[in-house]
């Protein structure tokens, strides 16, 4: 295969990931809109299932029918959501019904008065005396001031500002920030910590096991996650100690220097990396409301893409300028110790928010 034919390949695959992706957090705020967190972290469990599962079907794949029969195979594996997609049936007990009573009765109002006038346009004959008044109406009439029409650009531009989900949810754009930096200090540490151990002098059959345990570790953080939030914890609290334990992790870099320290800062750091990338899955539901839950849905996904892209991108920079991956450790360690603070901003912005009395007086 050439190198553009995988490339286009390799675009297509990555487009219709996101958008599967999105739309499937967006269905399941649709048929869980009280326990979006906690499905969306059991959903995430998908992730680590197919990281476990699919290197062992590649394996045999290749074995039997090489890359290109691997690849279909996987395919045909994804295919699963054609089915599903059309089994899916609209949520139960949603009617479609507008949210305030008073814009429903105020369309109702509009909608008989634009009727009724259509109905004497149509009614009314039209005389040569009332073409007359139209046309000295018309000829009479000033003409639109240039000043007018600035107004009408700036409004239409105001309006197109408020509009921005950014704007009509604050709390989104203050989660930008931990969303961004949480997958670009977990797309970091997967690039390198096998590198890392081996720079250490470990061998490589042994720096792989690392890999394994941080896997490990991530599948129980999961599930621990997972049973937190089912006993009602807060997913950006435990997101903020997580990154808090992280940041330790990675400032005490200089000091794991042996292969045993090494796998039980890899278990530790799998547990907690993981568990805060599960966490951003929770920032629509907390920041939006339910009518801009898609919209932020989609922020907080190209935020993360974005992370991960740049986050690969600068630590390799910081890896070949320094030559250590003790210096490109130490900088994740002042990332999550960034990180740490805006989430734990959010919260607080959070907290305030909730203890506001709501406009409407509910």
């Amino acid at each position: 295969m050439s190198v553009p034919a995988l490339v286009i390949s390799l675009t297509i695959t990555g487009t219709g990931l996101s958008m599967g992706y999105l739309s499937s957090k967006i269905m399941l705020n649709e048929y869980f809109k009280g326990n979006y967190v906690l499905v969306a972290a059991i959903a995430n469990l998908g992730n680590t299932t197919g990281a476990l599962i699919a290197p062992y079907i590649v394996e045999r794949s290749l074995e039997a029918y090489g890359y290109v029969g691997a690849m279909l195979i996987l395919g045909g594996i994804s295919l699963h959501a054609i089915p599903a997609s059309v089994a899916l049936r609209n949520p139960p007990e949603t009617p479609i019904r507008s949210s305030n009573p008073e814009r429903e009765t105020e369309a109702l109002i509009l909608d008989e008065e634009r009727s009724s006038k259509r109905y004497l346009r149509k009614t009314r004959q039209p005389t040569n005396s009332n073409f007359m008044i139209t046309e000295d109406n018309q000829q009479n009439r000033p003409p639109v001031s240039l000043g007018s029409h600035d107004n009408t650009i700036k409004q239409k531009f105001k309006n197109l500002v408020q509009s921005c989900i950014c704007i009509q949810e604050p709390l989104m754009t203050i989660s930008s920030p931990s969303i961004f930096l949480t997958f670009f200090g977990v797309n970091s540490w997967v690039l390198f910590l096998v590198p890392r151990a081996e720079w250490h002098g470990i061998p490589s059959s042994d720096a792989v096991f690392l890999s394994t345990l941080a896997g490990a570790g991530g599948i129980i953080g999961r599930l621990v996650y997972i049973a937190l939030i089912y006993f009602g914890a807060n997913a950006i609290f435990l997101s903020f100690i997580f990154n808090m334990i992280s940041a330790i992790t990675f400032l005490m870099d200089p000091l794991i220097t042996t292969f045993p320290e090494m796998c039980v800062v890899a278990f530790i750091q799998g547990w907690c990396l993981f568990s805060c990338q599960v966490s951003t899955a929770a920032y629509p539901k907390y920041a939006a409301s339910d009518k801009n839950f898609a919209l932020a849905a989609g922020l907080q996904g190209l935020m993360a893409g974005m992370g991960a892209i740049v986050g690969g991108f600068i630590s390799g920079l910081i890896k070949d300028a320094s030559r250590s991956f003790t210096i490109v450790f130490l900088v994740l360690g002042a990332v999550f110790t960034v990180n740490s603070m805006t989430t734990l901003l959010f919260f607080v912005a959070y907290r305030r928010k909730r203890a506001m009395p709501s406009p409407r007086g509910d």
